[in-house]
């Protein structure tokens, strides 16, 4: 409730992974990008949001030269009701030599929540004006990321329910 009720989110994820990983089963995947990480940050959005979207677009585009068979970049758009949209941008076709980054942003009607590479989230509301509570978190992606679904589907074939992230 620190941020009233989202209107608008943004996430972003910037990696190179195109270069360092061409002979997993995955890079022959016709559509990598969505199959590998979006629903990742589907999931991400379905917590966040308690909900699903009622609609989405999404662009999916190959990077000049890649080795992966399908798209590694894509723009989707998830639209819930007239008042809330999502966007996320990924791309795993970048040089190598630039780090892997993620950003996101979840506005509301109070205020904003700010994130960068996850480490540090940033709450901005019309309480704490614009210097924000600032949370810093001792984990990392892997494999603390994979803590909670891992969890839910323990938990759920435990007592015989559907996991929370069923496809």
């Amino acid at each position: 409730g620190a941020i009233g009720e989202p209107f608008w989110i943004h996430h972003q994820l910037l990696s190179g992974f195109d270069w360092f990983n061409s002979t997993g089963w995955h890079h022959k995947l016709p559509r990598f990008q969505i199959h590998q990480y979006g629903m990742h940050n589907f999931d991400i959005l379905a917590v966040w949001l308690g909900r699903q979207p009622t609609s989405i677009f999404a662009q999916a585009t190959r990077r000049p030269n890649q080795v992966y068979k399908g798209d590694m970049m894509t723009a989707v758009s998830c639209r819930y009701h007239d008042q809330l949209q999502a966007m996320l941008q990924e791309t795993n076709a970048l040089h190598p030599a630039r780090p892997w980054a993620t950003h996101f942003e979840i506005h509301g009607t109070k205020g904003c929540i700010v994130s960068s590479n996850i480490d540090r989230i940033s709450i901005y509301n019309d309480q704490t004006g614009a210097d924000g509570q600032h949370h810093t978190f001792g984990i990392s992606w892997f494999p603390d990321a994979f803590a909670y679904p891992m969890y839910e589907l323990m938990t759920a074939i435990l007592d015989g329910l559907e996991p929370a992230h069923a496809a």
